[in-house]
């Protein structure tokens, strides 16, 4: 079974006070920074688990109107995240919760009705999904940013010039200009992504571990049984460069891509990570067939699948030095290729011979018509997409799947 469980703090910091509901087998649900649980049924004990405080808590502390337990948990003890300012000194950034719930419901449901709002109450606890999932798929539900639809964050202003799906969050001119943009699953800051693949029989069961953000990395797996890691997945500090460790190996590809994201992601990190992952799916998969009874030889095999792909991270993070320098591509013959800027882009901005001054330029609400022929042209680029009804209108043909399985800290989002 799976549940899902919030929790928020006691009255004056006594005991806890929780809500769990069952989902349903064949439903996925999203929690994105926000409780979903919403209409609560305590009595209903085959779908509901209730902490003894959960009614008494919220009347004493004035958190919600309700009639006997007709309460609705997230209305109650959850913030209004349209008025709730989720980063103190910053406006409210609703989307930054619903458009997460939007694209894994669409995806896992594969539907295009669902509505996009910045009510999370507008979103059903769960949605069901439109078949089984082969593990891959869901490795590339935690690298989307949303492709092929309004709110690609491989578009627009903020992706730059060359297409890059990361957002520079915080800082004080959000505190004086206010406003959201969309926010991706896989952001800068993830540290790490797990999907745990859970098996009938529990010792085949299997933790794949992404480290750094997903959108650039490698799932690589921990069987239930092994006892040891490779050398890189149990060392390394964020604060000390080194490269014994694999966060550092992803970490710095990732950044170095900020360099030219479009160029290095189709060129090089794209297909990559495209190889390296269905070598090591493959690897483990073909492990059913005949699984290992001594748990050395699983463990042997776990350790080199991911001191291997380290291996080739490091390989490829010295080859994007040198192929990414000075705002030129250089082969390994020694050719050189200027990259330069995108026809579309000094389309946009009005380029011509004045440019040797100092230009700006102003808001406009369509992109420029280069932009839209340059992404017809390139429509059949690589991509991760594995679904075809998703890569329809696909703008810079990287549609990358996924199911938010994503671990992060939470903090309680009220104080009783």
């Amino acid at each position: 079974e799976t549940w899902i469980f919030h929790i928020t703090s006691g009255l004056e910091n006594t005991s806890a006070t929780w809500v769990a509901q069952r989902l349903p087998e064949d439903h996925v649900a999203v929690t994105a920074n926000n409780f979903i649980i919403q209409k609560v049924n305590c009595k209903d004990a085959a779908n509901f688990m209730c902490s003894e405080n959960i009614f008494s808590n919220a009347r004493a502390a004035k958190l919600c109107d309700f009639e006997g337990e007709d309460m609705n948990w997230q209305a109650c003890y959850a913030p209004n995240i349209r008025t709730f300012s989720y980063m103190p000194g910053y406006a409210p950034i609703p989307y930054y919760t619903t458009v997460r719930l939007w694209r894994i419901q669409s995806l896992a449901s594969r539907s295009r009705t669902i509505p996009l709002t910045d009510n999370p109450a507008d979103f059903p606890f769960s949605v069901k999904a439109a078949g089984k999932f082969h593990v891959d798929e869901i490795f590339n539900f935690t690298r989307d940013h949303y492709e092929g639809t309004p709110y690609d964050m491989s578009k627009g202003i903020l992706s730059g010039v060359f297409g890059n799906p990361n957002r520079i969050e915080g800082g004080d001119g959000m505190k004086i200009i206010s406003g959201q943009f969309t926010r991706g699953i896989s952001i800068p800051r993830t540290s790490y992504s797990v999907v745990v693949q859970a098996k009938p029989t529990s010792e085949r069961s299997v933790a794949w571990l992404a480290t750094d953000q997903p959108m650039t990395s490698v799932f690589v797996p921990f069987f239930a049984k092994a006892k040891h890691a490779a050398a890189p997945y149990q060392t390394g500090h964020q604060e000390v460069f080194t490269r014994d460790c694999a966060w550092w190996a992803f970490n710095f590809v990732s950044n170095w891509m900020n360099v030219h994201w479009d160029d290095m992601m189709e060129r090089h990190v794209g297909p990559k990570i495209q190889e390296q992952q269905k070598l090591i799916v493959d690897a483990v998969g073909a492990l059913d067939s005949d699984w290992p009874r001594d748990s050395h030889v699983l463990e042997g095999l776990m350790v080199r699948l991911q001191g291997d792909v380290v291996k080739e991270w490091w390989t490829m993070a010295d080859d994007l030095v040198v192929h990414y320098n000075d705002g030129r591509y250089t082969y390994k013959n020694g050719t050189i290729q200027p990259l330069g800027y995108p026809a579309w882009y000094l389309q946009m901005i009005g380029f011509n011979n004045l440019f040797y001054q100092d230009q700006w330029v102003q808001w406009a609400a369509s992109p420029p018509p280069l932009l839209l022929k340059a992404t017809e042209a390139i429509s059949g680029s690589f991509n991760f997409s594995l679904q075809p009804a998703f890569i329809q209108g696909l703008a810079l043909g990287m549609a990358i799947m996924f199911l938010a399985l994503r671990w992060e800290r939470r903090t309680a989002l009220r104080k009783l």
